[in-house]
């Protein structure tokens, strides 16, 4: 449930990517956040003879593109923007972006992927905001990257063109083309 809203853009937004923030806490911890009085004797006996943690998954950022070329960060447990940048200005404006690994996954996001209208996918290191590379598989006259999926371990992703038909391939670890896939035609 979101109790807050921030002005994110001049223009429309047009795509929205939230990272999970992970808080390792102990076991005994969590059994106090979530479980009844008897189950918590028992989970607090094992916790103490074999030292596990748990980890506990909570909205930590919010990216969105939008017309205006600018990529927009928020901080969403605090309430607040934590910074703005621009696309570099000849690779288009955002169409679609995610995070690697995705919110889904049990590690935290430490990559950003924005696919733009060029057909280019930026990929940047959240620690910094600096892009590492420049993906390029889609493209420009057919309107650019629309989809872009991560896979949970952050290291294969997933990018569908606009109006090529192409599905492509991307192994995030080495920041190139894996493999790509032409789909046929609509008749």
């Amino acid at each position: 449930k979101m109790s807050f809203a921030l002005a994110a853009h001049e223009g429309s937004v047009r795509c929205l990517s939230v990272a999970s923030a992970h808080v390792t806490i102990t076991a005994a911890a969590a059994v106090q956040l979530s479980e009844s009085n008897n189950k918590k004797r028992k989970r607090k006996q094992q916790e103490q003879e074999n030292g596990t943690k748990e980890m506990i998954v909570e909205p930590g950022s919010m990216l969105s593109g939008g017309y205006d070329e600018s990529i927009r960060i928020f901080h969403l447990h605090k309430h607040a923007e934590a910074g703005e940048f621009r696309s570099p200005s000849n690779l288009g404006t955002p169409t679609c972006s995610s995070f690697a690994p995705p919110s889904n996954s049990t590690v935290p996001s430490t990559h950003a992927l924005v696919g733009l209208t060029s057909g280019k996918i930026l990929l940047y290191r959240r620690k910094d905001w600096q892009v590492q590379h420049v993906l390029s598989g889609h493209e420009e006259k057919s309107g650019g990257v629309s989809c872009i999926a991560v896979h949970p371990s952050g290291k294969m992703a997933l990018s569908g063109g606009v109006g090529d038909g192409r599905i492509v391939l991307w192994d995030l670890t080495k920041g190139r083309l894996a493999f790509v896939t032409k789909l046929p035609p609509l008749s």
